[in-house]
């Protein structure tokens, strides 16, 4: 049933909102770093098309989540690894998947998505992008394996809190196209009784008024054949 369940206008809203909400600052950040444009105004220019034209390509994706859900949410997994501007799509995508309940759905997506985080660095660093900085625990960097260990700690319970989210959300959506329909069919099953009803009392008047009918034109013909 959550397959077949359309957002509405506020809704939709809404949750467009929340996605640009993690892109925005990022894009309003490039745009004000001043050294970044004095030092490589080319490369200034490039990271923020990248930003934009990930945004843009992301809006035209979760479009699509309905119909190629996990294609989808790799698709986005994968782009919000180049850029982290795209992590609200990115959730996004990986919620709306979750609404499904289909773990055979959602644990390779859900792998698919931190596997595309915790690497996201060396996708970077070999594009010629900005990279996330180290983990630092009181003034001090962590050595490896740690970052790895802490990110991953990091990703899975966050993954664990949208297949939460997704997954209350789709037994909610069910229950109330649930609800739904036994409404509707309680409707329906009135409007038949309800001309069951009527076709009753139709016939009971019909009976009442053959028989009332029968008998006048009994007593006529008694009174014709008492004048005769």
């Amino acid at each position: 049933m959550t397959s077949e369940y359309r957002l509405g206008a506020w809704a939709l809203t809404w949750r467009y909102l929340l996605a640009l909400s993690w892109a925005l600052p990022s894009i309003a950040a490039s745009l004000t770093d001043q050294d970044l444009f004095r030092e490589a105004p080319l490369a200034f220019y490039g990271f923020l098309a990248i930003k934009v034209l990930g945004v843009s390509v992301a809006v035209v994706l979760i479009q699509f989540r309905r119909r190629a859900p996990i294609l989808v949410a790799v698709l986005l997994s994968a782009l919000s690894s180049v850029t982290l501007t795209l992590g609200g799509f990115a959730s996004w995508a990986i919620t709306s998947l979750c609404t499904r309940r289909q773990w055979k759905e959602i644990l390779p997506a859900g792998a698919v998505f931190i596997g595309f985080q915790l690497v996201s660095n060396p996708i970077r660093r070999g594009l010629g992008l900005p990279v996330v900085t180290g983990l630092q625990l009181n003034g001090t960097r962590l050595q490896e394996p740690w970052p790895l260990i802490v990110g991953g700690g990091v990703l899975l319970l966050y993954m664990a809190v949208l297949v939460a989210i997704g997954m209350y959300t789709g037994t909610r959506r069910e229950l109330i196209a649930s609800m739904r329909a036994q409404v509707e069919q309680a409707e329906r099953e009135q409007q038949l009784r309800v001309a069951q009803g009527q076709a009753a009392e139709r016939q009971r008047i019909a009976r009442e008024m053959h028989d009332v009918l029968a008998h006048r034109i009994s007593l006529v013909s008694m009174y014709s054949g008492a004048l005769a």
